[in-house]
């Protein structure tokens, strides 16, 4: 669907060293993914993402959009910015309307859409964004963080968008406020949106997402599926990221004798493990 070639970025028209934001970066986005992009603070994960919604163009590289190859970066944003919205990492900041109605339709009007179309567009973003209709009528300015990002998402959902990316979408939130964002995200993938979950949680990253592409300075330091990239310690830590801390406890557990397999990585699947380990039914 989206592929980035030999992509670079940098903040200054006379880059340096210094300001090369991303370097020869190569990866693929596929139709119905859940990826993760992972890294440090200053990685380039947000770089990435905002290249990948035509919101900057890179410095250097080949911009690929449904086979069509584009050096033309203009000509690729515009491309882009018909199949990609992305998601802030503070999307409260996102919001402008008096209403929550009216913010989550400002993207579906100016597609030119008439306003029964709007209509049924609002309620169904707002559906798969798990947002009730009886906030309609509010200010998106007076409800909780959580449901500030949930009209944010619906928002852009309700531009119909084919990759939906989000950058730390759950930061902020309490352990439950983030647990009903993630399944709603995964709800959203179901439906055929592509999804894109930057994130510092490898708890996160580990129970949602079925690739994970680590950045580190700029450069892509791994690219393959989630359990593949768990088991690479070494690439975890030259990105500053750690495995999940239910994979340390399996390690911890096996080494005072029980037998566990090692490549686990979410509470779901440990649960199971340490059952049929001790042969006892949950």
């Amino acid at each position: 669907m989206i592929e980035l070639k030999n992509i670079f970025y940098s903040y200054s028209a006379n880059s340096s060293e210094n300001t090369v934001a991303l370097k020869d970066i190569n990866l693929k986005i596929n139709k119905g993914e859940f990826i993760g992009i992972a890294g440090h603070t200053g990685s380039g994960k947000t770089t990435v993402a905002q290249i990948l919604a035509g919101l900057i163009n890179p410095s250097e590289g080949e911009i690929v959009v449904n086979g069509e190859s584009f050096s033309d970066y203009k000509s690729a944003a515009r491309a882009l910015r018909q199949k990609v919205g992305i998601v802030f990492q503070y999307p409260e900041h996102q919001l402008f309307e008096e209403t929550v109605y009216r913010d989550i339709a400002f993207g579906p009007k100016n597609k030119g859409l008439n306003e029964k179309e709007v209509d049924e567009c609002v309620r169904k973003s707002a559906s798969l964004a798990h947002l009730k209709e009886e906030l309609f009528d509010k200010s998106p300015f007076e409800l909780s963080g959580g449901q500030k990002r949930r009209v944010a998402i619906a928002g852009v959902l309700a531009t119909e968008p084919e990759v939906l990316i989000l950058d730390e979408p759950a930061a902020g939130l309490d352990p439950s406020g983030r647990a009903r964002l993630l399944e709603e995200l995964r709800r959203i993938r179901e439906e055929g949106t592509t999804v894109i979950l930057i994130s510092h949680s490898m708890e996160d990253l580990a129970e949602n997402v079925d690739r994970i592409i680590l950045l580190g300075n700029g450069e892509k330091i791994k690219d393959a599926s989630t359990s593949e990239v768990f088991q690479d310690v070494q690439s975890l830590e030259n990105c500053s990221l750690e495995i999940p801390e239910i994979t340390k406890i399996i390690k911890i557990l096996n080494e005072n004798g029980m037998n566990i397999p090692e490549n686990i990585f979410t509470v779901e699947d440990a649960c199971d493990a340490i059952c049929k380990a001790l042969e006892v039914s949950q």
